[in-house]
């Protein structure tokens, strides 16, 4: 056995070496512990989620798929990435991907479409100074093309090794979404007309307007199958065996559809309107309104027997009306009274009728009648008192103007005498 055998001088040396070795292994260690604390990152207290729902929509529909995130009260970024099959994905909306985060328009926030990935989605949030990431919910809109068959699906896939949520550093959950065909959609049921006026049409005419039905829904949705077809409202309105819509005609999307004949024939002068309705079997409707105005036909008026003799009652021309059976108003010198002294009277004749319009006018004229006066006890004997004959007419009872040569007063004298009378 060595023994070292230390002086008091040693000692001292001895000593010193020993606490500047000490310090020395202080100084190393509190280095490590510091540059421990330096390289471990903090964490968070939870995961950010990201999560996506599942629709079931028409292949040939938009998808709006709900993007939902939950932040972690501490994070401000977040990278995530979707894949999906696109095959059957026409067109991808975007621009509500990241509707209400709070970090919209900073640096580094972005929800797109990589170039040359069309079966993928990148998300970048950046909450920015100050913010963490907000709870939110955005919408991915994905356009199908109609090929998907019934029942298919399109997941939408979380890449799971490209998530990462930083500032400070944090787990993140995800939840994948799905897009589930429904098949074709539904048709579309359609007129071309909403209205139709038939405008000014005479009674007793007709006149004709069409519709035409079509199936508006895109190319791959369901045909649709006339049930009914009706008309409401006001008389005069028909549909006509013209057009090719019945019940039970097939329309098929984006087809030249049947066309509906719609004829118009006012019964009366006046206004009418009324409603066309198309109804198929999977209770859609759609109706045109419509309208038209009946107005009076033109009518003949006829007047005849337009010269009459006096017979001392009221004389009327004969007036006929074609069509016949019409009511007239007749005025004689503007006067509804028919006449009864011989003259001329300017005679207008007005048919009086809702449905019908026309008048016509002459001179009826009432010529003076024939009067047959009788004379007797045309002789007789001097009296000195005047003597006249007996003067009968007929008809009788007519006023009468007697002169015996020129005068007034019967005679009294012999003699004989030129007696002359006038029907007054």
């Amino acid at each position: 056995m060595n023994l070292v055998k230390y002086t008091t001088k040693n000692a001292g040396s001895a000593i010193d070496a020993l606490q500047a070795a000490r310090a020395s292994v202080l100084r190393s260690l509190f280095g490590l512990v510091l540059l421990a604390s330096l390289s471990v990152p903090a964490l968070a207290q939870s995961d950010v989620d990201v999560s996506l729902g599942a629709v079931s929509v028409f292949n040939n529909a938009i998808a709006e798929v709900p993007l939902q995130v939950t932040g972690n009260g501490d994070s401000r970024g977040l990278q995530v990435r979707l894949d999906f099959d696109d095959s059957n994905i026409l067109s991808l909306d975007l621009s509500d991907c990241l509707s209400g985060f709070v970090g919209v328009g900073q640096l580094g926030t972005l929800c797109s479409q990589p170039a040359g990935e069309p079966g993928r989605i990148r998300i970048l949030l950046n909450a920015g100074p100050g913010q963490i990431i907000n709870d939110f919910t955005g919408t991915l809109r994905f356009q199908l093309d109609g090929s998907l068959p019934v029942g298919a699906d399109i997941p939408l896939l979380w890449d799971l090794g490209f998530a990462a949520t930083t500032n400070p550093n944090a787990g993140t959950s995800q939840s994948d979404g799905l897009i589930t065909s429904e098949g074709p959609p539904p048709g579309e049921l359609a007129l071309d007309m909403a209205s139709i006026d038939f405008g000014q049409i005479q009674f007793g005419q007709a006149d004709q307007a069409q519709v035409t039905v079509t199936n508006a829904a895109a190319a791959g949705a369901q045909s649709l199958e006339i049930e009914t077809l009706s008309i409401a409202g006001d008389a005069g309105f028909a549909i006509t065996s013209a057009g090719s819509c019945a019940a039970g005609t097939m329309l098929a999307p984006q087809g030249s559809g049947c066309t509906v004949d719609i004829e118009f024939q006012p019964e009366a002068a006046g206004l009418f309107d009324a409603t066309l309705t198309v109804t198929t079997t999977d209770a859609q409707a759609e109706q045109t309104a419509l309208s038209g105005e009946g107005t009076p036909a033109p009518a003949d008026v006829l007047i005849a027997n337009l010269v009459q003799t006096y017979t001392g009652s009221a004389l009327t021309p004969t007036i006929t009306t074609d069509p016949a059976g019409l009511t007239v108003v007749v005025t004689y010198n503007g006067s509804t009274e028919a006449p009864i002294n011989a003259g001329s009277y300017a005679v207008v004749a007005t048919i009086d009728d809702p449905n019908y319009s026309g008048s016509a006018s002459a001179t009826f004229t009432i010529e003076r009648a024939q009067v047959v006066i009788e004379f007797s006890d045309l002789v007789q004997t001097f009296t000195g008192g005047p003597l006249e004959p007996t003067i009968t007419t007929d008809p009788a009872g007519l006023t009468i103007l007697v002169t015996y040569d020129d005068e007034p007063d019967p005679p009294t004298e012999e003699g004989i005498y030129l007696v002359e009378v006038l029907v007054d």
